[in-house]
């Protein structure tokens, strides 16, 4: 049971990461094109 909590929590995390992530770069580019 709890191995299962601590692989979603970690799949979670890793979503959010990679979410971060492509918005930051979004970001980025938004900033540099002005």
């Amino acid at each position: 049971m709890f191995d299962k909590a601590e692989e979603a929590m970690a799949e979670q995390s890793m979503a959010d990461m990679l979410y971060l992530n492509e918005n930051e770069g979004k970001l980025r580019l938004d900033t540099y094109s002005l």
